[in-house]
């Protein structure tokens, strides 16, 4: 059984948080599935059943990095489609309320075969020079789109 095999098989839903802060994105450094790599992405993780998705990027993100922060307004949906994998993200603007960062953890993973490997406010000026994944976030920041009024939808498969 693979560290991802859990997630594979079904359409998973994820709610992540775009945090500015002091011209600043909050970002996590992570395993995911479909890189032999760790990647820098926002903070987030899967809605469970019966969880607004809001709640579950509150919740998510408290777990990753020890923030508390208040979500806006919906920003994107991106579906990821990369079979075994497939997975329907949102994207939630939010505001930092308090909290000290730290790395956190994924309570889905055992103690030593956590995901999470650094998090960090990371200036939108140096975004391009972090692995940033998905792919259309690192456009989208490095445009200046991110804190745009329409939800914007992408597909990557």
């Amino acid at each position: 059984m693979s560290r991802f095999s859990q997630y594979s098989g079904r359409v998973r839903v994820r709610a992540s948080a775009l945090v500015i802060h002091e011209e600043k994105i909050l970002l996590v450094k992570q395993d995911v599935p479909t890189m032999s790599y760790p990647v820098w992405l926002p903070p987030g993780g899967g809605v469970e059943p019966g969880e607004v998705a809001k709640e579950a990027v509150v919740r998510e993100v408290k777990e990753e990095t020890g923030l508390k922060l208040k979500p806006l307004r919906l920003r994107y949906v991106h579906e990821f489609i990369s079979p075994p994998f497939h997975a329907t993200e949102l994207y939630f603007l939010a505001n930092f309320i308090d909290g000290i960062l730290k790395t956190g953890h994924d309570p889905e993973h055992y103690p030593g075969d956590q995901l999470i490997h650094d998090v960090r406010f990371v200036a939108i000026s140096e975004a391009s020079q972090y692995d940033l994944f998905p792919e259309f976030l690192k456009k989208e920041i490095l445009d200046g789109s991110l804190q745009g009024d329409m939800i914007s939808h992408f597909v990557t498969s």
